[in-house]
């Protein structure tokens, strides 16, 4: 079986000041690349703090809405993850990520297509 092709893509924590602008960012990537979402994370950008997010390419790219969630604690993540699941939203991933230039944990969810 052949390896999946991945590309990562580097937002600059200056240019990403709300989660929603980071969303918005990831599905314009998943569209351009044909690829989904599969990791979110902090980097360094050309020597300064950024999020790196990556993605693997799919034969069968369906794309569908993003939805990037804030949350602050253990608590906090079952919460999303419930209301997520109720909404019939699909759990894509979890990591960190520089919003407004401070690390915010967040959870990634594709909506119901």
């Amino acid at each position: 079986m052949p390896e999946a092709v991945t590309h990562v893509v580097a937002y600059g924590a200056a240019a990403i000041n709300s989660l929603k602008i980071l969303e918005l960012s990831a599905e314009r990537d998943e569209s351009n690349l044909f690829a989904n979402i599969k990791r979110v994370q902090l980097s360094m950008v050309d020597g300064s703090q950024g999020t790196a997010i990556t993605y693997e390419e799919v034969e069968d790219f369906k794309m569908g809405h993003l939805t990037f969630v804030a949350y602050t604690n253990d608590v906090d993540e079952q919460s999303q993850m419930a209301i997520h699941k109720t909404q019939g939203e699909t759990f894509l991933c979890k990591g960190k990520a520089y919003v407004n230039s401070k690390v915010v944990q967040v959870l990634v969810f594709r909506e119901k297509s």
